[in-house]
């Protein structure tokens, strides 16, 4: 080993993991200075605690909640440029270090400083799970990420703030008047995520102005308020590809937006104005009725157990889409929380799927019975790719009717997720409480006969 060249050294050291790096920089000092060359660091994901050593650079740096009280000023100057910046599950509650109470998001905003002031950071996802009582350090966390130069994708995701956000942002205009110099950067952002996050209006306002020339993904979180404004915004984004959005007042604006290609709607548990609920559905209806640019629309429907059937809206909007003439849309999603949700939207989709002659892939997240399959694939003359979340049933009752809906149409792939064999057989085929299907693609009838033949013999 001693005779090799550095360069063969570090190709042979590229191949370890973290750890494995770790034991080879106490061989001895040679060792230590390649296990910390940058080329070697360059590519990989570097959790909180590596940071002791520390590496020169990172592809991706990640922190979480529980190790921050340990690591956090390490964290906050370390020189480990990462490219990938992620701090997740932030919370209000203090660190109790040596008698003083500590901001996990105020210790976030100065790593994210510290990783921006690096000049390498491109993406910075922050995670938050619970509600902030001095609203001034949530605004500094705010004015760090939407002041890094250079920056190509922003998350926010999972802050529980729905309750919190129209009570306490009466203060809102005192907040944004407390940051005269609130920062100005150069338009660089391509992907905004606000996941499941009712962000201050003023701040997606900001984000949307500054990036709108860049941006190419977008997802606009819960906004409660000004959502025909909100809608304006958007649809003055020149090159926006893809969108993830509430139905809200002023959609239709949105067929302004010709590079628009995907659009996911995410309908929560329940119209938060509801004096306002015909005019959200008659805007996005619109848009759906005549965005013909579109070629992948998903509906992602947030709702809760206790939901009655009578009591949901939004159920029926995949009817629109038929209406659009000529529909170029070639992929349609459908996603729920729990199993047993999208029984209404599935009698919807079978009703629209004739109209929607371009229909190459659908992907349903829930239950779904081998005579509903058969109507949709019957429905759908051009679908390639089907995707279930499971068989109403299983697939080793229902082989025979799957085994016709795929020599019906021979270009059909079927994929069951997971397919959870019922206690209760109906056909008596005997292997009803193992689990048969996981992830599996079907080509044709034959790899069905062949699965349920294999899961039969596993049974036996």
């Amino acid at each position: 080993m001693e005779c090799l060249p550095d360069d063969a050294l570090l190709a042979v050291l590229g191949h370890l993991g973290n750890r494995d790096l770790l034991v080879c920089r106490v061989v001895c000092r040679h060792w230590c200075e390649l296990v910390g060359h940058p080329d070697l660091w360059r590519r990989r994901t570097v959790s909180d605690l590596l940071l002791r050593l520390p590496p020169p650079c990172c592809r991706k740096l990640v922190l979480s909640y529980g190790n921050l009280g340990r690591i956090g000023y390490l964290a906050s100057t370390t020189a480990c440029a990462a490219t990938q910046l992620s701090i997740t599950d932030l919370r209000v509650i203090d660190f109790h270090h040596a008698g003083d109470n500590f901001s996990s998001l105020g210790l976030a905003a100065i790593i994210v400083r510290q990783q921006a002031s690096l000049g390498r950071l491109r993406k910075l996802s922050l995670s938050m799970t619970d509600q902030p009582e001095d609203h001034n350090i949530l605004f500094d966390l705010y004015a760090v990420a939407l002041g890094i130069e250079g920056l190509q994708e922003l998350e926010f995701t999972d802050v529980e703030a729905g309750a919190w956000v129209e009570t306490s942002w009466s203060a809102k205009e005192l907040l944004l008047s407390s940051h005269p110099d609130w920062p100005v950067v150069q338009p660089s952002l391509q992907v905004l995520m606000i996941n499941y996050v009712a962000l201050p209006f003023e701040v997606v306002e900001l984000l949307l102005r500054t990036h709108a020339p860049t941006l190419k993904k977008l997802n606009t979180g819960y906004v409660l308020s000004e959502t025909n404004k909100l809608a304006g915004l958007v649809s003055s984004i020149p090159n926006l590809q893809e969108l993830w959005c509430m139905p809200m007042e002023g959609l239709e604006q949105l067929l302004e937006c010709h590079t628009l290609r995907s659009l996911r709607i995410v309908i929560p548990t329940y119209c938060k104005y509801p004096e306002t609920l015909g005019k959200t559905l008659s805007s996005t209806r619109s848009l759906l009725n005549s965005a013909t640019q579109l070629t992948h629309v998903a509906f992602d429907y947030r709702l809760c157990n206790e939901f009655e059937e009578e009591e949901w809206w939004g159920k029926d909007l995949v009817k629109s889409l038929g209406a659009a003439l000529p529909s170029h849309v070639a992929s349609l999603e459908f996603d729920c929380v729990h199993y047993g949700e999208l029984g209404p939207v599935l009698v919807h989709l079978l009703d629209t799927a004739p109209h929607l002659p371009r229909l190459e892939k659908v992907v349903f997240g829930d239950l779904i019975s081998a005579d509903q399959l058969r109507d949709l694939a019957r429905g759908a003359p051009s679908l390639a790719r089907l995707t279930v979340a499971s068989l109403d049933g299983c697939l080793c009752c229902s082989w025979r009717k799957v085994c016709d809906i795929l020599n019906a149409s021979p270009l059909l792939r079927l994929t069951i997720e997971s397919d959870y064999c019922s206690d209760k057989c109906t056909n008596s085929c005997g292997c009803c409480v193992v689990k048969s299907t996981k992830g599996v693609t079907f080509k044709s009838a034959s790899s069905i006969v062949q699965h349920v033949s294999k899961t039969r013999r596993c049974k036996k």
